[in-house]
């Protein structure tokens, strides 16, 4: 039987009796792996910790309003004006008013399904739009401020506006996410976390 651990000599036409031990093969290490956030993923040792989307009620609000106004024309504003021409115009009100919310509709929520905050352990990205895809983009040791804007409603739905101002004058906004204040919270436990490894 072949012993593995013995490398024995060949001499062109036969093995010789001549042997000495093989070398051990290096150890293979798990090469660590972060989850990817894109077509310009992280490196192998960033992962992602957090992930913000548009609020879906700030992304609707406006087609709601709309909405509701093509009904308030729709059947109130004739109960007033009481004539052919006050008809006619409730109806094309209504008509440019439902038109008018459809569009938005689509397109908020296409911003709810492709705008994002992504942190990961070492930076915090931005991506925008659809078709053009826009990235900002930010270390995490060069994050000066965090602020976080609410309005009433805002603050009762939960959601708002998070501005991410880094040095060099670099700014990173993103209008109507959700959970605002939860996520600034992640990113200063990153950054924290990122000062004390230093």
């Amino acid at each position: 039987m072949r012993d593995v651990h013995l490398l024995r000599w060949w001499d062109g036409s036969t093995w010789t009796p001549a042997t000495r031990p093989a070398e051990a093969p290096p150890p293979r290490s798990a090469p660590t792996v972060g989850p990817p956030i894109g077509a310009d993923g992280p490196g192998a040792d960033e992962r992602e910790i957090a992930v913000a989307r548009v609020d879906l009620f700030f992304a609707l609000y406006p087609a709601i309003l709309l909405v509701s106004l093509a009904v308030a024309s729709r059947f109130i504003l004739p109960a007033f004006v009481g004539t052919v021409d006050g008809a006619a115009a409730s109806w094309v009100i209504f008509v440019f008013a439902v038109l008018t919310a459809a569009v938005l509709t689509v397109g908020r929520c296409l911003t709810v399904l492709f705008n994002r905050f992504i942190l990961t352990n070492k930076r915090l990205v931005l991506r925008t739009g659809v078709v053009i895809r826009r990235t900002h983009e930010v270390l995490l040791d060069k994050i000066e401020s965090i602020h976080v804007e609410q309005g009433v409603f805002g603050r009762f739905v939960n959601y708002g506006k998070l501005v991410v101002q880094g040095t060099g004058g670099v700014r990173i906004p993103m209008l109507g996410i959700e959970n605002p204040k939860g996520f600034q919270s992640r990113i200063l436990e990153q950054v924290e976390a990122g000062t004390a490894r230093r």
